[in-house]
């Protein structure tokens, strides 16, 4: 009895393209698997509502250019 090889071609497929994007970037220089974290050392906290707040109101602001006009 023969079987459907249509899902095990596709699977085969994509692994050997995977393995083809790896070798590629291993030829430009780069490595697999993910970045590494930034450490908790240089991240920085910031009190965005407040700052964003003082900074409008510190800004001097020009009129908006009015939005196009949308038909329905």
């Amino acid at each position: 009895m023969e079987t459907d090889r249509g899902p095990i071609l596709r699977t085969e497929l994509q692994r050997e393209l995977n393995y083809d994007g790896l070798r590629a970037a291993e030829a430009k220089g780069s490595k697999g698997g993910r970045r590494p974290a930034v450490a908790a050392a240089k991240t920085v906290t910031l009190d965005m509502p407040g700052k964003v707040a003082d900074f409008l109101r510190a800004t001097e602001m020009g009129d908006a250019e009015p939005a196009a006009p949308t038909t329905a």
